[in-house]
């Protein structure tokens, strides 16, 4: 608890500290927004009223790239971070497990991230006018949504672990996973990808239409890949061990 506390209360100065990168980080996420949903509107055709008549799904699926954004770079970021000024190794000596260790930081990391798409929601539901209407199963489900993507966060930092730098594998991948949430699922096996159940789900609480059996599978595919995860990034851990590169970058 004390580690946890320790986290939230560096994570709240850094954010205090530098106002400007703060502001400037919501202001950001939000004008992108404005910029795709705004020209997507304005378009002729078909296009201009598949965003007007879909605009809230879209909120959804924006909010959820940003989930991806943060999740899958987030545990190789800090094992990264670790190896390049050289405490990586000094952590694995610590009392604390280092597992629990990055787990903490990262649990600070949602609560953040939380205030983050809070704020740029709130400025898109006053100045676009998107009727998004907050349900407490909205919380839930991107909590949920979290973990899972931590799960996909937890396989990137085993290879990091392995590899030390792998920022380029990072970042293709938060490409190859952003479609996914924006899409939808018209197939039984779709409840088995990552992402899509989470920006689905959103989706059908906010239509009213969700029902006990979409949030038990999204449950058991949550637990699938933060188990994964998990089960990947310890056998990474355990080959650096053998291979004795834990202190080198």
């Amino acid at each position: 608890m004390n580690k946890l506390l320790a986290e939230l209360d560096y994570a709240m100065i850094s954010l205090k500290r530098y106002k400007f990168n703060t502001i400037f980080t919501i202001f950001f996420t939000y004008i992108v927004f404005v910029a795709i949903y705004g020209g997507g509107s304005l378009a002729g055709g078909g296009l201009g009223g598949y965003f007007k008549q879909n605009s809230v799904a879209f909120a959804i699926g924006y909010i959820f790239v940003i989930v991806v954004m943060s999740g899958v770079g987030g545990f190789a970021g800090d094992i990264t971070g670790y190896a390049k000024t050289g405490i990586l190794e000094q952590l694995f000596m610590s009392d604390i497990p280092f597992g629990i260790t990055l787990v903490i930081r990262n649990i600070a990391t949602i609560i953040v991230q939380f205030f983050f798409i809070a704020s740029v929601l709130l400025l898109i539901t006053l100045t676009m006018g998107i009727p998004f209407a907050f349900n407490p199963l909205h919380l839930v489900i991107l909590l949920l949504s979290l973990f899972e993507v931590y799960g996909l966060g937890l396989i990137m930092g085993g290879i990091a672990l392995l590899f030390k730098n792998v920022s380029s594998v990072i970042g293709a991948l938060q490409f190859f996973f952003m479609p996914l949430a924006f899409a939808s699922i018209q197939e039984p096996w779709l409840w088995l990808v990552p992402i899509t159940p989470g920006a689905e789900l959103m989706r059908r609480v906010s239509a009213g239409s969700l029902q006990t059996t979409d949030l038990l599978f999204f449950v058991l595919n949550t637990i699938l890949y933060f188990a994964i995860g998990s089960i990947i990034f310890n056998i990474c851990l355990n080959a650096t061990r053998k291979r004795g590169t834990m202190g080198i970058y």
